[in-house]
């Protein structure tokens, strides 16, 4: 064991003092009511000893220690409601406290108090929703969007607000269609949450747009869908004339290429022919050269 982990070790068995200390009990019948000896708990409080998981669970569960408080010294002494249920089978045999907490406590009590945060969350935005359904209704009625319209636009995102009967229980304010259907519901449209939530400002986000403009079937995404359309015409047309050019080079290269080699086999036979027809010299005419040499070097004065 490190030096960091041991620190840690003897700061727990501190802490451990220190909360029997703060009730004010002896630790002899602190050691009783946990079932330990009095010099075995007295190995814990001096550091002698490690604590262990099965120690903690005893002391936790006579007097609701908090395994935050005892492994790193934060939040509060006493924690209610704690249940190790959930992951107790997972702590092996002598598990110490620390390794434990690490391994298992720290993410079992973030999980809880998330789904709790949560569960908060989502019932306040369950009540808000069912308040501004009349809202949500005349922004649908301005959007010129049916419920099942709306609803097959979710499906579209993995979000289903269920069979038809289910999609008519939220219509009539009868039932929830969770917080994320609700998010893409809002978003949908979109509607301005502070004009839903509140009923003050302007009813969509966009003001200055009519309301069916902001749905996506409707103009503005035809309007976008055209222009897309006409753009990807324009880019084929464009590729088609392109081609076009290429494919009229490459004949024209072609035909090229033939008529030089059309010329190039009509003049191979006339220079052949021309070489052939070339004069010359003969040994006679060499000879009478060599004769003729000292007659011209006298008439020089050599």
């Amino acid at each position: 064991m490190d030096a960091k982990s041991s620190e840690r070790e003897k700061q727990i068995c501190q802490r451990l003092r220190q909360f029997r200390e703060s009730l004010q009990i002896p630790r002899t019948r602190f050691a009783l009511s946990l079932g330990v000896t009095e010099a075995a708990l007295a190995g814990y409080e001096l550091g002698r000893a490690r604590i262990r998981y099965e120690t903690f669970a005893a002391v936790q569960k006579r007097f609701l220690i908090n395994p935050v408080w005892l492994a790193t010294g934060g939040e509060n002494l006493i924690l209610h409601n704690w249940s190790d249920e959930k992951f107790r089978a997972q702590v092996t045999p002598r598990e110490l406290f620390s390794h434990a907490y690490d391994r298992l406590i720290a993410r079992h009590l973030q999980c809880e108090r998330d789904n709790k945060d949560g569960t908060l969350a989502n019932a306040k935005l369950a009540k808000s929703w069912f308040a501004s359904l009349p809202r949500f209704k005349q922004a649908l009625e301005a959007a010129g969007v049916s419920w099942r319209q709306l609803a097959k636009r979710l499906e579209l995102k993995d979000c289903s607000l269920g069979s038809a009967t289910d999609l008519k229980a939220i219509e009539d304010g009868k039932k929830y269609p969770g917080g994320p259907a609700v998010t893409l519901l809002v978003h949908e449209l979109p509607i301005s949450q502070t004009w839903l939530w509140t009923g003050k400002g302007d009813m969509f986000i966009s003001a200055g747009q009519k309301p069916g403009e902001l749905f996506h079937d409707t103009a503005q995404g035809r309007a976008r869908l055209g222009g897309l359309v006409a753009n990807v015409r324009e880019y084929i047309e464009n590729l088609s004339s392109a081609l076009d050019a290429l494919e009229a080079g490459l004949i024209e290269y072609e035909q090229d290429l033939i008529t030089a080699a059309k010329l190039s086999s009509l003049t191979a036979p006339m220079k052949k022919a021309s070489i052939e027809a070339a004069p010359m010299k003969g040994a006679g005419e060499e000879e009478e050269g060599k004769a003729g040499q000292p007659d011209r070097n006298r008439q020089k004065g050599l």
